[in-house]
């Protein structure tokens, strides 16, 4: 394709009798700049009909109502046009749990992306279930509408979107973008190396220090635990986010609709593709400011436990189906609920 675009640039110069190598570097880029601009425009058609073809086969769903997302009316809540909250939930397919919890709040005015990880082991009241139990769980029992509405009921919010990818989606997804950028203890990357070759999906050993990750071993990363704490591991998950967005801050925005379109049947959400690429053309990547938080944190006031905990009058059930002792973090879920609103709508304590 380029060897014949070349060919026809250089007939066209030829043919208009640019004798002089001056002028024939110019009609040279005269014709590359109408032929880039071409190009471009065939870009966004064809992802337009690719938006097209995705919405037929339901790759987008309809938009849960306020009640089926737990809004309760009684709740006064934060409003700003410039502020978009996505719940992203990244999701365990052999255990059919969201292993990742996190919220992702674009604020356009400020330039600024906040990601705040919920602990999935976090105690919270799930509908259906008598007991307290795993925030993890509510995907498990009811995909992510009762995720999000679990989410809704106890942290006081109107979360109405949702991102759902799963692990084999967040491996294609980091492979399309050429992988990431991630540094690496000793630890770690023994442990990296063990798990991707355990899934024989493995191209090269990774090191200590900074390494190009591809999706496996991406996702490898993210989900180390046993060496520290669930704390550690969100860390490591919002880590391999900021790097996926420093990927792209490399990649031209006209890229970005081939681009999306490509990552698209890889994820189940509410947001249309003109949604999701109307907020990405709507950041500075260059510049723009990426905070990371975790709930619970050291900025809560009140006590924060962790650890086994039994359950009282426990019996086996259909609809919840949960161990006799759990192990759990405990907090309190109001304060909770305050420090996400301020982290989302005041910039945080």
């Amino acid at each position: 394709m380029r060897t014949s675009l070349l060919t026809l640039i250089s007939y066209k110069c030829y043919e208009n009798k640019m004798d002089t190598e001056s002028s024939q570097m110019s009609c040279t880029i005269r014709l590359m700049k109408r032929i880039s601009k071409i190009v471009i425009v065939i870009d966004i058609i064809l992802a337009v009909i690719l938006a097209l073809l995705l919405w037929l086969f339901g790759v987008f769903k309809e938009k849960p109502t306020d009640e089926e997302l737990g809004i309760s009316a009684e709740v006064e809540y934060e409003s700003d046009t410039a502020i978009t909250n996505i719940v992203f939930l990244g999701v365990d397919q052999q255990e059919n749990r969201s292993d990742t919890m996190m919220v992702i709040s674009i604020n356009k005015s400020t330039n600024t992306i906040n990601i705040v990880s919920l602990l999935r082991d976090s105690k919270v009241e799930i509908e259906g279930c008598r007991w307290g139990t795993k925030l993890g769980f509510a995907y498990k029992w009811g995909g992510p509408e009762l995720a999000v509405r679990t989410i809704n009921q106890n942290f006081n919010m109107d979360f109405k979107d949702y991102v759902v990818l799963d692990f084999g989606g967040m491996q294609e997804i980091i492979n399309d973008i050429g992988g990431v950028y991630v540094e690496l203890s000793q630890e770690e990357a023994d442990l990296v190396n063990e798990y991707t070759e355990k899934a024989e999906d493995a191209e090269d050993r990774v090191q200590e220090g900074l390494n190009l990750l591809d999706g496996g071993q991406a996702l490898s990363y993210a989900r180390i635990r046993e060496i520290d704490s669930e704390f550690a591991r969100a860390s490591r998950q919002q880590i391999v986010i900021e790097a996926m967005v420093d990927r792209i801050k490399s990649i031209s925005k006209w890229q970005y609709p081939l681009l999306l379109g490509q990552m698209m049947p890889s994820i189940e959400t509410t947001l249309s593709y003109g949604d999701i690429l109307t907020l990405a053309m709507g950041l500075d990547l260059e510049t723009v400011k990426l905070e990371k938080h975790t709930i619970p944190d050291e900025a809560m006031q009140s006590w924060v436990w962790s650890g086994w905990e039994d359950v009282e009058d426990w019996e086996e059930t259909e609809t919840c189906c949960i161990d006799q002792c759990q192990w759990l973090w405990i907090y309190d879920l109001d304060e909770a609920a305050e420090r996400l609103k301020n982290i989302i709508y005041n910039g945080g304590w």
